[in-house]
């Protein structure tokens, strides 16, 4: 049997340190790094990328983690091309399947159909290729 689902492809990359590279519209990975552990801290989505790594750096959580001798790494994926509605669903899916440590909103649940999502670039700690959500099947003509 044949199944439905949306797929989706993105690209990460680390951001030039003045935003200059940074796309208008993206989704975001925030790791922390200290003595060579790797940590998932949070996925986002903003309009103006670089502006939201700057509030994040100095206020909340992310300011305590610094504080405590962390250094905050950063990622984006270009997701200009999907309309807000894909944007919400991916950010959704890559919080859902990776659990980020600050992240609230969409640990415990999936509220989209199945979703595909393969990864490729600056991904530390992210699954390649993986599909969250409900599979229903294709519909056919009879």
């Amino acid at each position: 049997m044949d199944y439905a689902e949306d797929v989706f492809s993105l690209n990460f990359a680390r951001p030039a340190a003045n935003g200059a590279a940074a796309p208008s519209r993206a989704i975001y990975c925030v790791y922390g790094l200290k003595d060579q552990e790797l940590i998932l801290l949070y996925i986002g989505r903003a309009e103006m990328p670089f502006d939201r790594f700057e509030a994040h750096l100095n206020q909340g959580k992310l300011r305590e983690i610094r504080q405590k001798g962390w250094s905050i790494i950063f990622t984006v994926a270009d997701v200009g091309g999907y309309s807000s509605g894909q944007v919400d669903q991916i950010e959704a899916a890559l919080v859902f399947k990776h659990q980020p440590l600050l992240n609230t909103r969409h640990k415990d649940s999936f509220d989209y159909p199945g979703t595909s999502v393969g990864i490729r670039g600056v991904t530390p700690l992210l699954n390649r290729r993986f599909t969250v959500g409900k599979r229903l099947p294709l519909r056919t003509a009879a």
